[in-house]
């Protein structure tokens, strides 16, 4: 856990363990807490799910889909948008 000042704390944190059988599996969460006099916001990302059976633990990575979405949808419009722009600013050679 990282704490940058009195008001801003960076951690990840681990959900509530869920235990089926002899399958034990916990959710980590990276967390992001903002708080100040009027209020504050919590922002959390799923990162990993601990899987523990017969005493071995392992590390399952939870992939962001919508992040990856996002900058590829994000790097698509800025590529047109410079495509746009060279277009119009091209000069035009005298024949």
């Amino acid at each position: 856990m990282a704490r940058i000042g009195e008001f801003v704390r960076w951690a990840i944190l681990p959900g509530q363990p869920m235990t089926v059988n002899q399958l034990t599996v916990t959710p980590l969460a990276r967390s992001l807490t903002v708080r100040w006099s009027q209020g504050g916001f919590i922002w959390n990302v799923p990162v990993t799910l601990l899987v523990t059976q017969n005493g071995q633990t392992q590390q399952l990575p939870i992939p962001d889909v919508t992040r990856r979405a996002q900058i590829i949808l994000l790097s698509i419009g800025f590529i047109v948008s410079l495509l746009l722009w060279m277009s119009s600013h091209k000069e035009e050679t005298p024949l």
